[in-house]
């Protein structure tokens, strides 16, 4: 073999392992940037305090929680309205629709509790959930009196 032939063997082989190195490189520097922001993240979701609800105005004075079967009052009424507003399809299934906002918890507003069923846990409506659903009531103007 020539020794010209010999050293465009030596000067190919040398460019492939530029190449190579490169895009190993390459990638590399893209998992790590990749990581990087995943952890940002994580460490944003950590540091960053919880969102408050959507509104400032939630009524909550004399409300005992959590509400559920046997309660009466304003924070009742709140649950129904939005059962009725949210749920309808799901009362109407039941034979409930529309449920009377009265602000008794009673057998009529049980089963509409447990036929919607994702917004309460075990038939019980803790502050949280009263607040979340407050809030979407008055995003809609159909808070009651």
């Amino acid at each position: 073999m020539e020794k010209s032939t010999k050293i465009w063997i030596g000067v190919g082989i040398g460019a492939l392992l530029a190449l190579i190195a490169g895009i190993t490189i390459s990638k590399r520097n893209k998992r790590k940037k990749a990581d990087e922001e995943a952890k940002t993240a994580e460490e944003k979701e950590k540091i960053s305090p919880p969102k408050p609800p959507v509104s400032a105005n939630i009524k909550t004075t004399g409300i005992s929680f959590p509400i559920q079967r046997g309660s009466d009052g304003f924070g009742v009424k709140v649950v129904q309205a939005f059962y009725n507003t949210f749920c309808s399809g799901a009362l109407k299934r039941e034979e409930v629709y529309p449920l009377t906002v009265d602000g008794s918890w009673g057998e009529k507003t049980e089963t509409a509790a447990k036929s919607c069923g994702e917004f309460n846990r075990f038939n019980k409506i803790d502050k949280v959930m009263y607040e979340r659903m407050y809030a979407r009531l008055e995003n809609v103007k159909m808070l009651p009196k």
